[in-house]
């Protein structure tokens, strides 16, 4: 007797064949003709704030262009990644940077979500040899977002520069 899920119960687990069965963009709640059957709406896309865009939302700098501000008041949740906080508190600790001490509390009590930093996102930084000799921590970021399919909120002028649609001027 074989050990293991049952084909039947691979399909019955897998979401993706799931989804095929329900056919695309089409999610089903009750029987045929049922008003709850919704269309799949396109998803609002998910942002990530680079690091210094984090610093100015916290100390209330006007550095954030309209544009930017209204990309982080209509694509909820924003996301800040465990890099920013890493990146913080090294330069807080060799004295390059100064923020208060709750300053993760404070982006939780404006509804900026943190972003763990895992293995695959590490990898994705190979995709991005332009930005060898750049700051580490701005090249993570990147591929993070590239990773996730993010959009990325920076004003640094090198991250723009590698002209990428998903990376967005924060001062417009």
């Amino acid at each position: 007797m074989a050990v293991g899920p049952t084909p039947q119960a691979v399909v019955r687990l897998d979401p993706r064949a799931r989804r095929a069965r329900l056919g695309a963009g089409l999610h089903r709640r009750g029987g045929r003709g049922d008003p709850r059957d919704v269309r799949r709406r396109p998803r609002p896309r998910v942002i990530l704030l680079d690091t210094h865009v984090l610093l100015w939302l916290l100390r209330g700098e006007a550095r954030l262009g309209p544009v930017a501000q209204d990309v982080i008041d209509t694509h909820h949740p924003a996301h800040y990644s465990a890099v920013s906080s890493w990146e913080m508190t090294i330069k807080t600790m060799i004295g390059r940077l100064e923020i208060p001490l709750d300053a993760v509390e404070r982006f939780d009590e404006v509804g900026l979500r943190q972003l763990p930093f895992v293995a695959e996102h590490a990898d994705a930084m190979r995709a991005f040899p332009e930005l060898d000799g750049h700051d580490p921590f701005d090249r993570a970021l990147v591929a993070q977002a590239a990773a996730e399919g993010l959009v990325f909120l920076t004003a640094d002028r090198r991250l723009l520069a590698l002209d990428r649609p998903w990376i967005v001027d924060a001062t417009v």
